[in-house]
């Protein structure tokens, strides 16, 4: 290597390090096809999948230039020998003769390669970084010429992590920018009120709280129970809105993990349980599903554009009782995944209506409402369902209706 002509066809060779470039082609290969890497993708949120992504890709290039840096010094001087780097003009040399002090790192010396990596690592980390101490400096035309290089790649690749890592960072904040920006909304409009107050008939149980406290605490349990990045501007939403991934998946897939998401929900109602329903035609009732929220006072009986359904909590507490109207409710049950009225639904909308089922909602609740016309649906492709199970649930409800019609007659 002392040779000026072996040392130039050396550092022609040394181009050959270029094709560390498509290293990262490699190794995003080589993660999609391990089944370890495929199982952390989908345990590990992906904000932090992608920042542990970064991690890794600044280690490996620092990696990559540090031993590159200390290789430069080993080209110019052909040995790791100490009196041989203090003797031949190379940058590690020059560095530990100013630098040398009892106690301190030494890099030289075939002996000492651990200290000669730290010390090559720490000129990549403030290269990659721009920070740039000065204490370590080419000496050589040669280490100029590959220490411009590497700081122009540095350059580059640094502004690339910065811009990735601000694009991370804003796509986490995301929910919370966006649960600001509607407690803005609802503080305007709580400001807009043009009646602070209103009698306690139109406000029925929830008389003594305000309305602009209900509405902050709605917003506020809200983000909290979000199953998405980002707030929906309207509930009732179809497990394809909650779920957008469902949009562009197969149609095989998009069933499969609709029933992923439903099936334990749908097997506590026993004329939609696979006992009777095959997993196509749960499927088809998952996909009609839709996530209702509520705050805690609000009432539910039907719903405006969906009509009468199944409620099954996710989240939240709430009660049931036959009359919506009366001031002191007479509650009959609690909410805890399963349906109450999964017998009453089948009966028809207009069968004593003042008397079916109304909730009442004591917290924020998060529910999956099955609308009664996909329960119907179902069961009018499916005899077995109706003739096995359903109707004779309908049948139980009915009498039960048609008992309180009696009573109240009486």
């Amino acid at each position: 290597l002392h040779s000026n002509g072996v040392r130039f066809f050396f550092f022609l060779g040394f181009f050959k390090m270029f094709r560390f470039i498509g290293m990262k082609r490699r190794i995003r290969h080589l993660l999609d096809t391990s089944e370890f890497a495929s199982g952390l993708w989908v345990k590990v949120n992906i904000t932090t999948a992608k920042m542990m992504e970064f991690v890794v890709l600044i280690l490996l290039l620092t990696h990559w230039l540090g031993c590159i840096w200390g290789f430069i010094a080993f080209v110019e001087v052909g040995s790791w020998d100490e009196e041989s780097m203090l003797s031949t003009p190379n940058w590690m040399g020059n560095w530990q003769k100013i630098t040398t002090i009892p106690g301190g790192l030494y890099a030289l010396g075939w002996e000492n390669h651990t200290g000669r990596y730290w010390l090559c690592m720490f000129w990549a980390s403030q290269t990659i970084t721009s920070i740039g101490y000065g204490d370590i400096s080419p000496v050589t035309t040669a280490e100029y010429a590959v220490a411009n290089f590497l700081m122009l790649c540095a350059g580059i690749f640094w502004a690339y992590v910065i811009g990735s890592l601000v694009e991370i960072v804003a796509n986490a904040n995301k929910l919370n920018r966006d649960c600001i920006t509607r407690m803005d909304d609802a503080s305007q409009m709580v400001c807009d009120f043009a009646a602070q107050k209103l009698p306690e008939k139109m406000t029925g149980s929830t008389a003594g709280v305000k309305a602009s406290k209900r509405v902050r605490l709605f917003l506020a349990n809200e983000r909290d129970h979000c199953t998405k990045n980002s707030l929906d501007e309207k509930n009732a939403l179809t497990l394809s809105e909650a779920y957008p991934t469902l949009d562009i998946l197969s149609p095989e897939l998009r069933k499969l993990c609709a029933l992923h998401l439903t099936h334990t929900y749908l097997e506590t109602i026993p004329y939609l349980s696979s006992k009777y329903l095959s997993a196509d035609e749960q499927a088809e009732i998952a996909l009609q599903c839709r996530t209702l929220e509520f705050a805690a006072g609000e009432h539910f009986s039907s719903h405006p554009e969906f009509g009468r359904g199944l409620l099954i909590f996710k989240n939240g507490f709430a009660f049931t009782s036959r009359n919506l109207t009366k001031t002191n409710l007479n509650w009959t049950r609690d909410q805890g995944g399963h349906a109450a009225d999964a017998n009453e639904v089948l009966v028809e909308d207009e069968y004593y209506k003042e008397k079916q089922i109304a909730y009442h909602f004591i917290s924020f609740s998060k529910v999956l409402f099955v609308p009664r016309s996909a329960i119907m649906n179902a069961l009018g492709k499916n005899p077995v369902a109706w003739k096995e199970c359903a109707r004779w649930r309908y049948f139980r409800a009915a009498l039960v209706l048609e008992s309180l019609k009696d009573a109240d007659a009486l």
